[in-house]
């Protein structure tokens, strides 16, 4: 056999990649290049003689791939034949492989598309769960082949698997990932909703000339709707056309579309003056773009309305008040939005006199906040001994230090920013007093061979230092969940509450049921009964998903189709994830996502909810 000039590519699966797409334009040129006269007649001439195999075919395959197909010789017939393709599945895009954290190109196998698509539509937007927030992340991103669709069952009309994991991600506020699905797909194949998708993705990101580009495009064929209307205002804001951006006011009027007073605000910001947006408005995109553009701050009552988007955003406003900025930044960080390095850098960009650094203590335990915090960090940053270092480091990293503010939500946003502080502390026996917190704040950001040390020192100075003893209390709990065996074999939930003295509390019942729950589902028992913990105290029940939904799940991850245990598990652990969860709900989903190998996901599952009921 011998090889055509294309039969290497015709090797190759088609389909989709990260920002790579071998198109019908291509194989059309191969085609071209196949029956070229001087190549067909090579070819023909080197197929003579009775090993020569027959004409190769490029057929499509299920989900835009494509296979080599041969047949015996036939000398009247060209050496290379090229049918065409079908349309390639747009729904395969993605910019994650399996080497990158995606879940698998085969990640959908054995699932039904129409629950793919359904419970796409149920997953939650604020994610409040840095861990779910991470799986729903890599979901959405994975370059898959598109689930099927039943032999006999109807083709749904309309639906796109693309557009509804586009959606999903702006509404979770992934603006970064968003921005890089939408990069590698053409903007040709956009509907109204994707175009819009792809324009606030910009927006939120403040590429606004790129988002310009985008809206002048979009308004030639979306010009009735107001959204482009108002768009094309903030472009001619962008471009200080003060005229147009007055016309483009006026034009809404007329159509009666001018019913949005914070725009209105925003848009005669161009004319002078120094307009205030009103307190406790619900921003949009488009509204973030616009105070930036016009150099108003963003009021501090708006961060409680806004989405997980604009919190982003406005984290990453210049212009932005900076307790505001940190304030989104918390809240940003704490779900997983933006990264502790991130929020670090805001803290750093506080301006505080040495007095204040010299009392960010007393500051901080009379009204903990966002610049409370910041004061704190740079703070500790200036601290080179240990000692030092770690009392202020204890004060930041207190489980409930913003309880008083209404703010219980930043405390992982907070372990994530003083990380890099908190690593350079020592596990020493001298520092024994500080081992609970700190060992509670690494096994939170999943630093357990660190967080480990520091339980090992609170275990060696347990019997002379009662507040080593303390911390061994604090972490037995977290060392088990983190899988340390070695050193949590000797403990049990009842030796952990009698020595907390807390036997027969609801609160710590509720906390006995869900370490036991968790325990259990990854695969490690405990002596304590569960009709002892039963017994214990009548602890009032969460909502409990329904019942289809756990037995689907545990259906789903015992089959190991992956991509539906994982789709699965968002959609009963919620808004909330594993915070707020049904006891049995957790225990379910820790269990699926052990089945399906996605064990360190899960163990991450059941600190989070230790963290969040107070273990």
């Amino acid at each position: 056999m011998i090889d055509s000039p294309v039969s290497g590519l015709m090797r190759l699966p088609i389909y989709w990649a990260h920002r790579a797409l071998v198109a019908p334009a291509v194989v059309m040129a191969i085609a071209m290049a196949a029956t070229a006269p001087a190549a067909r007649a090579a070819d023909e001439t080197a197929l003579q003689g009775p090993t020569a195999l027959g004409p190769t075919t490029l057929v499509p395959l299920e989900g835009g791939a494509a296979a080599i197909q041969t047949a015996p010789v036939n000398p009247d017939r060209p050496a290379i034949e090229v049918n065409p393709l079908g349309d390639i599945s747009l729904d395969s895009v993605g910019v994650l492989g399996p080497d990158s954290g995606g879940f698998g190109q085969d990640m959908w196998r054995g699932t039904n598309r129409a629950v793919v698509e359904s419970m796409l539509r149920r997953l939650p937007g604020d994610v409040r769960s840095p861990t779910s927030r991470e799986l729903a992340r890599r979901l959405l991103l994975t370059i898959a082949t598109p689930p099927v669709i039943p032999s006999g069952a109807p083709v749904p009309k309309g639906s796109s698997l693309l557009a509804l994991r586009a959606d999903r991600l702006a509404a979770m506020g992934e603006v970064d990932g968003l921005n890089e699905l939408l990069a590698v797909v053409p903007s040709r194949v956009d509907n109204e909703t994707m175009a819009r998708v792809r324009v606030d993705g910009l927006l939120v990101a403040q590429e606004n000339d790129t988002a310009c580009r985008q809206i002048r495009s979009g308004i030639s064929t979306y010009h009735a709707k107001p959204y482009w209307q108002k768009a094309m205002v903030f472009c001619n804001m962008v471009a200080g056309d003060t005229d147009k951006v007055m016309l483009g006011v006026d034009l809404l009027r007329e159509l009666g579309a001018a019913d949005d007073p914070v725009f209105l605000t925003l848009a005669s910001a161009v004319v002078g003056g120094n307009p205030e947006v009103p307190a406790n408005a619900e921003l949009t995109p488009l509204h973030l773009a616009m105070l930036g553009t016009a150099g108003q701050p963003v009021p501090r009552s708006a961060i409680g309305q806004a989405s997980p988007a604009l919190l982003v955003a406005i984290a990453r406003l210049p212009k932005a008040n900076m307790e505001a900025r940190a304030h989104a930044a918390e809240l940003a960080c704490a779900a997983g939005l933006l990264t502790g390095e991130s929020l670090a850098q805001i803290y750093g960009e506080f301006a505080f006199a040495p007095e204040q650094l010299a009392n960010a203590i007393s500051t901080f335990e009379s009204g903990p906040g966002p610049m409370a915090r910041a004061m704190l960090y740079q703070a500790a940053s200036a601290q080179n001994i240990p000692a030092t270092r770690a009392e202020v480091l204890r004060v930041a990293l207190q489980p409930n230090g913003a309880s008083s503010n209404g703010e219980n939500d930043v405390y992982q946003a907070v372990v994530r920013a003083f990380l890099p502080l908190l690593l350079e502390v020592p596990a020493s026996p001298d520092l024994a007093w500080f081992a609970a917190t700190a060992g509670r704040a690494l096994y939170a950001a999943g630093q357990f061979e660190a967080a480990s040390s520091w339980f090992a020192v609170g275990r060696q100075e347990a019997m002379l230092n009662p507040q080593a003893a303390t911390a061994v209390a604090a972490l037995w709990p977290y060392s088990r969940l983190a899988g340390d065996v070695a050193l949590t074999t000797d403990g049990s939930l009842a030796a952990w509450s009698a020595m907390l003295g807390t036997v027969g509390d609801v609160a710590q019942a509720r906390r006995q049921a869900l370490l036991r729950a968790s325990f259990q589902a990854l695969g490690e028992q405990d002596s304590l009964p569960w009709n002892t913990i039963a017994a214990a105290a009548d602890v009032p029940a969460r909502p409990l998903p329904a019942a289809a939904l756990l037995y689907a799940l545990q259906e789903a991850s015992e089959s190991q189709r992956i991509g539906e245990t994982v789709l699965l598990t968002l959609v009963v652990l919620g808004t909330a994830g594993p915070a707020d969860s049904h006891v049995l709900a957790l225990s379910a989903t820790i269990a699926a996502l052990r089945r399906v190998g996605l064990e360190q996901e899960a163990r991450a599952l059941a600190i989070e909810a230790a963290l969040a009921n107070g273990v």
